[in-house]
């Protein structure tokens, strides 16, 4: 787990995903590294088969259900899940996925190394 001290109040963030998550301040360089917390937040998901690509490569269809492992909130706590987690949350200003899209920080093999921002739930 990690944590942050931010205007004078100590802020801890709580890692829900299986990897580490780097993210960097552009201004002065610095990293925050959150290792993950040893929970990791799901979704439930359940699988139809709903066609056969050439006869032979089935096609699913997804529905998604209940999250699992996703704490209570907590005082002065932010929780980082993966962005489908954060696709099924709601009326939480206290959970956040990193940003992956065109502003991550990638290397020359375009994996991601770090990310800039967060993102807050759409339905906030």
């Amino acid at each position: 787990m990690g944590s942050q001290e931010k205007n004078n109040s100590k802020f801890k963030i709580v890692n829900l995903t299986p990897h580490i998550i780097k993210i960097s301040n552009l201004e002065n360089l610095d990293i925050i590294e959150v290792e993950p917390s040893g929970t990791v937040c799901r979704v439930d998901v359940y699988q139809t088969e709903v066609d056969r690509l050439f006869g032979y490569i089935p096609i699913m269809q997804n529905r998604y259900g209940e999250l699992i492992d996703l704490p209570n909130p907590e005082e002065n706590t932010i929780f980082l899940v993966s962005s489908l987690v954060l696709s099924r949350i709601e009326h939480r200003n206290d959970v956040y996925a990193p940003d992956t899209g065109p502003t991550a920080v990638r290397n020359a093999t375009g994996h991601i190394v770090s990310v800039i921002r967060l993102v807050k739930p759409e339905k906030y």
